[in-house]
């Protein structure tokens, strides 16, 4: 049934049944949605479904606004200890990793090594990033907890009797694995659950091509000469990871 009517509502509406979407905003292309006059002007709090730009538009009173919605997301590798929050459009990205007790593997005992794990990727196609940030502390299930390891975001997953991260770049080619945090906070993460921050300190952005050149999996790694303990144990972090990003194809 058709009606041309306007409805004015004074009470919420509830659908129900399975079998339908419920609601379904007004279709118009960009010509139709700026061709709206008289009666059908449109007014602050108006929405259509703009097929020209295949985006939900606002009206705030003065223009038109594309409602921003990311066009593709990447994807998290533990969701049972990693919360996402997906923010953008078809081509800039805002992605908030709210992580608790997120492991990144086993310490040494009286013995160098690097380690880490995979906690984000990106999705297909050529990604940039321009931005990350990291803060919230490291917790170590070990004995003595005197260790003040390098912990940073790479490329690669870190590995090998190594007590920094710099010797591979690739272990901390999105945030520096250095003690004081290059670009970030000049407390150096322990594993006693002291709070650090760090953010990125490429100069140039990252480009993760199509095909070829660096992984699209992201590592957050450690790196230390660990101390003599009862024995070795897991190594987990609690905090909050952001990262900017750009997907130009």
């Amino acid at each position: 049934m058709q009606q041309d009517l306007a409805n004015i509502w004074r009470r919420r509406q509830q659908f129900e049944g399975t079998d339908h979407p419920g609601f379904r905003i007004q279709n118009l292309t960009t010509t139709q949605r700026d061709a709206l006059t008289g009666d059908g002007a449109a007014k602050a709090g108006d929405a259509i479904w703009n097929t020209t730009q295949a985006a939900i538009n606002c009206y705030d009173g003065s223009a038109w606004q594309i409602v921003d919605v990311p066009s593709a997301v990447g994807t998290v590798t533990t969701t049972a200890t990693t919360a996402v929050e997906e923010y953008g459009n078809g081509i800039e990205h805002l992605t908030k990793l709210t992580m608790t007790a997120f492991n990144l593997g086993n310490t040494a005992d009286n013995a160098a090594l690097g380690f880490g794990a995979n906690f984000y990727s990106f999705p297909a196609g050529t990604i940039i990033v321009t931005d990350a940030t990291m803060v919230g502390s490291l917790t170590a299930n070990i004995s003595v907890k005197t260790n003040t390891p390098e912990i940073g975001i790479g490329t690669v997953v870190a590995s090998g009797a190594v007590s920094v991260l710099s010797g591979t770049a690739t272990f901390e080619d999105i945030i520096d694995g250095n003690a004081s945090g290059t670009g970030g906070d000049t407390v150096a993460p322990d594993v006693n659950g002291t709070a650090f921050y760090k953010s990125s300190s490429f100069t140039n952005n990252i480009l993760i091509k199509t095909t070829g050149g660096k992984s699209r999996n992201l590592f957050l790694n450690a790196a230390a000469t660990w101390v003599d303990v009862a024995a070795a144990g897991a190594l987990t972090f609690t905090g909050v990871i952001t990262l900017k990003w750009s997907k130009v194809s």
